[in-house]
């Protein structure tokens, strides 16, 4: 029997009872389950006697989670926050139980015709659940929206793609940027495009792009000879080239007035570098800012 060990799935379709589950992907040889309804509800409903007997069964059976499939998020957004946030923060300790750090989530239902209206409401609401999720160690994942990640290198979008192993990444050669481009854009699937130069010229509006992660900060590489000596007779102009190269960034998933799109910074520096550079709008420091979390915006 063939072993599947970066294969995951939601088992809960295949039944709710947890033995039979096991059984299946046991039989299939899969090694990773993202676990999401199971015994008669979803995992974070069930009690600690519960969820310790569910881990029991499957460490017993060498099977682990690739994460939590949650229903946070999946509240209008009039609705009450702080109850479901108290479900969010068990969530995060019953990951933390299951020796996972990922969840699985949504963004809210927001009434016909007043996306405009509620945009602020989401983003706080997000927001807060990506400062907890910051400070305890826990991964939010994007159910079934596009998105993009900006690796500024080469090198950095090869790791990836050989690192994650996952059918919505999508990626591209210097020969085929175009097409890949379009072939994303026009996929009903929840691609994730891995990119080391969409960060201009290229319009994601609405649904084409609802996060972004800039892998690092888009320095000006260096060992481009006519950069290196730019640079050692400008350095404004190295510090120039990198802000605008990084507002440029953040622009691709917000096209019209209406449009949202969440950015994740995950370079360490961001922060010192907003705050401390000339060329960065004050608008954009703020943005940064208002975050007490690193990597996000």
């Amino acid at each position: 029997m063939k072993n599947y060990e970066k294969i995951s799935g939601f088992a809960d379709e295949i039944a709710q009872e947890l033995d039979v589950q096991i059984e299946v992907v046991s039989r299939l040889g899969i090694q990773y389950i993202e676990m999401r309804g199971v015994d008669g509800n979803n995992l974070i409903y069930h009690p600690d006697a519960k969820v310790k007997e569910i881990k029991q069964k499957l460490e017993n059976a060498g099977i682990k989670l690739s994460a939590l499939g949650s229903p946070l998020g999946k509240i209008g957004i009039e609705d009450p926050f702080e109850p479901h946030f108290e479900e969010f923060k068990r969530a995060c300790e019953i990951a933390h139980r299951m020796d996972t750090k990922n969840i699985r989530m949504f963004s809210f239902y927001i009434p016909e015709g007043k996306k405009k209206e509620y945009k602020g409401k989401v983003f706080d609401r997000l927001g807060r659940f990506a400062d907890y999720a910051g400070r305890n160690d826990i991964v939010l994942l994007h159910e079934n929206e596009k998105g993009i990640i900006h690796t500024v290198s080469t090198g950095c979008k090869d790791y990836l793609i050989n690192n994650l192993y996952s059918p919505r990444l999508i990626d591209h050669n210097t020969q085929n940027r175009i097409e890949q481009l379009e072939e994303f854009k026009r996929s009903n699937e929840p691609l994730v495009l891995i990119s080391p130069s969409m960060n201009e010229g290229v319009d994601l509006p609405g649904d084409l792009c609802r996060f972004q992660i800039i892998y690092k900060l888009p320095y000006p590489d260096l060992a481009d000879k006519q950069i290196r000596l730019r640079a050692n007779a400008d350095s404004d102009w190295y510090d120039y080239k990198t802000s605008l190269s990084l507002i440029q960034t953040y622009g691709r998933g917000m096209r019209f007035e209406d449009d949202y799109c969440i950015t994740y910074f995950i370079d360490s520096r961001i922060r010192d570098f907003v705050e401390g550079d000339k060329f960065i709008p004050n608008d954009f420091k703020y943005l940064v800012g208002q975050n007490n979390l690193d990597g996000q915006s």
